[in-house]
């Protein structure tokens, strides 16, 4: 029993399914004849198509066409009223009806009608057309009655005005996007055309004037320019930083680099130094004197300090700073020093770990870094119990 049901539910599908196939095929076949006008059978449906809408007719053509193909591929029948199919139908309405005016407005112009009924005048076009002696319907008996319904509410211009609005409508309906949608799509669509021209302008002002420069240039005659006397002290911060570009690490900088590089990129004369002497002690002499004959002592009394090129401490930089990457490294992390800030009392190594590694992981070797790097000889503390010493130092020779 069951396999009987089945087997005839199985039937039924397929006899459903059939009609709706055999259905689609044949309006598709009435869709072609119409549309090729094929013998007396194309003519009627034409001449059909052509009285409800006008020279529009193929308008119903495409509308046979889609509902046949929804019954061949979706076997249902199709909804005919959906938001889109709105949106669809008033865009044709709108067209049938401008169509319609259009007409009118042309029909008058040569002279009033004896009818004025739009409807009737409309019917007597459509006789004069079967007849071969009209070759214009506007917009069939769909425009007429939307231009005589628009003509006795708002008259002629105001029915312009309605279409203007069913034909946003219908915008809205099959787009699915609001006007204030369509506006701020349409804005970001010129802000950014203005702004590509933009752009555009000022990339040719910035050549012109890259152009003006370099003729000017060329003009100008070329000017002999001193050499620069060379420190030869320690080097520079820009000497450090060009040995850097050549893969050498790591980078030592040095406090005392800015201090005297100000005072000696600057020399002066002894007497010029006596003359500012004398203007910046004179506002430390006090009105009140006890003895006028006094006469304070001269800066040159005073000497500068020795500067300390630091040229051992800079040895024991670089070979710290390669322990303190071996140490990182026999823990099983990848790092490499690459600036050493050396000052008068701290020194600072900036360590730069590789892809993937935890900075974390450096931070818990601190005590093995820092036992490395301390000098030579260390102390290593114990407490005990007991009638032993309560500390006991070792001293050992690393």
């Amino acid at each position: 029993m069951g396999k009987k049901k089945k087997k005839k539910k199985k039937q039924q599908d397929w006899t459903t399914q059939l009609k709706f196939e055999l259905s689609g095929i044949a309006i598709v076949m009435l869709a072609l004849i119409a549309t090729f006008n094929f013998g007396s059978v194309g003519t009627i449906l034409i001449q059909l198509f052509r009285f409800f809408a006008g020279e529009w007719y193929h308008f119903i053509t495409f509308l046979l066409y889609l509902f046949a193909l929804t019954l061949i591929f979706k076997r249902v029948l199709p909804k005919v009223w959906t938001k889109r199919l709105t949106g669809l139908y008033l865009a044709m309405f709108t067209v049938l009806l401008y169509t319609h005016l259009s007409l009118f407005e042309n029909l008058q112009s040569v002279g009033p009608f004896s009818n004025g009924s739009v409807l009737i005048n409309t019917l007597e076009l459509y006789r004069m057309d079967l007849l071969g002696q009209a070759d214009d319907l506007g917009g069939g008996m769909l425009g007429a009655l939307g231009y005589a319904t628009g003509t006795f509410l708002f008259d002629v211009e105001g029915t312009f005005a309605v279409g203007i609005i069913l034909f946003v409508v219908s915008f809205i309906l099959l787009s699915g996007k609001s006007i204030r949608d369509v506006y701020d799509y349409a804005s970001s669509k010129v802000r950014y055309g203005a702004g590509v021209v933009w752009n555009a302008a000022k990339g040719i002002q910035t050549k012109v004037k890259t152009n003006q420069t370099a003729t000017s240039n060329q003009q100008q005659p070329a000017t002999k320019t001193k050499p620069v006397a060379e420190n030869k002290g320690e080097p520079s911060v820009k000497e450090q930083k060009q040995a850097t570009t050549d893969h050498e690490r790591p980078v030592i900088h040095n406090f005392q680099e800015n201090t005297y590089a100000k005072e000696e990129a600057k020399p002066r004369r002894a007497s010029e130094k006596k003359d500012d002497q004398d203007d910046e002690m004179a506002p430390l002499v006090t009105t009140e004197r006890s003895n006028e004959d006094y006469q304070l002592p001269a800066i040159d009394l005073l000497q500068s300090p020795v500067q300390n090129h630091q040229t051992s401490d800079r040895n024991q930089v670089s070979t710290n700073a390669k322990k303190l990457e071996d140490t990182l490294k026999s823990f099983g992390v990848q790092a490499q020093v690459n600036e050493v800030h050396l000052g008068p009392a701290v020194t600072k190594y900036e360590v730069q770990p590789a892809v993937g590694v935890k900075v974390s992981k450096i931070v818990s070797l601190t005590d093995d870094i820092a036992l490395l790097l301390r000098p030579k000889t260390f102390e290593l503390k114990r407490q005990y119990q007991g009638n032993l010493p309560s500390e006991l130092k070792y001293q050992t020779k690393m």
